[in-house]
């Protein structure tokens, strides 16, 4: 394979880092698959996970925007204040 496939338009170093993220790096070294087949298949797997990624945080939104709010009454929390020390401030 010269710089780029006249196929793909991929380089060696871009189809061995799909290779290897695939786990087929042996296989492309040694010839069994093609740097066009390696890099359609790298290509299928991003499309997939980036499709799940979408539908997860897709049904994420709508568990969070179709959820009711319930009514909460006010409530007051005596908090007790610290004076501070007469000492404190002092030079």
């Amino acid at each position: 394979m010269t710089d780029r496939c006249k196929t793909c338009g991929c380089t060696r170093g871009e189809v061995e880092v799909d290779a290897r993220t695939l786990d087929l790096l042996d296989d492309f070294q040694t010839g069994r698959y093609r740097c066009c087949d390696i890099v359609r298949w790298a290509d299928e797997q991003r499309l997939a996970w980036l499709d799940a990624t979408d539908q997860d945080a897709y049904e994420a939104w709508q568990v969070t925007e179709t959820a009711p709010i319930p009514e909460q009454e006010s409530a007051f929390v005596p908090v007790r204040t610290r004076r501070r020390p007469k000492w404190f401030g002092m030079a």
